[in-house]
């Protein structure tokens, strides 16, 4: 039950990053570039997200080596 709501941060970082890149696009006319960085940069929040939330579980947890 922890992980219920990564999910869903994963893809509004993905759907926010990339439709700024989008809509950057449009502004500078540079398609498809800034969208492609747009999501590159959903992805990488996406994963250190996920790599804190882990990291903060594995801490609750305690480390006593069993």
């Amino acid at each position: 039950m922890a992980f219920a709501s990564v999910g869903f941060e994963m893809m509004a970082s993905l759907l926010v990053l990339g439709f700024a890149g989008y809509w950057l696009d449009g502004w500078f006319g540079t398609k498809p570039w800034l969208l492609v960085a747009g999501l590159l940069a959903g992805i990488a929040v996406a994963l250190v997200g996920l790599y804190r939330r882990v990291i903060a579980m594995i801490d609750r947890r305690g480390t006593n080596g069993s």
